[in-house]
């Protein structure tokens, strides 16, 4: 993270932060009995999405055409491959478990 400027790691903290507070709290209230396991699915889903969020800081201060162009590469912590896995599935579990509630 040395090459990051104050903002970046900033928005990795707090991405990283949220994850961590949403899993907590959801496993807590599913072992107290106050969440359902779809709920959960949910919740995990939804932390995977912000947590492979926080591994490309660089996406929240490029401009949105800047993003969309052919040209353009991504520049995340991990590998790219792996950054886009980890939030294409939480993006995955999140509308399974919609879809399972909706049900």
């Amino acid at each position: 993270m040395k090459f990051l400027n104050f903002k970046e790691k900033m928005v990795v903290c707090v991405c990283w932060l949220a994850t961590l507070l949403m899993c907590g709290s959801g496993v807590y209230q599913f072992t107290q009995d106050s969440l359902s396991a779809l709920e959960l699915t949910n919740i995990i889903g939804v932390s995977l999405m912000f947590f492979g969020l926080g591994l490309a800081p660089k996406i929240f201060f490029t401009p949105i055409k800047q993003l969309f162009s052919t040209t353009y590469k991504l520049e995340a912590l991990v590998n790219d491959k792996l950054q886009q896995g980890i939030v294409i599935s939480g993006l995955s579990i999140s509308m399974f478990a919609l879809f399972a509630q909706i049900m």
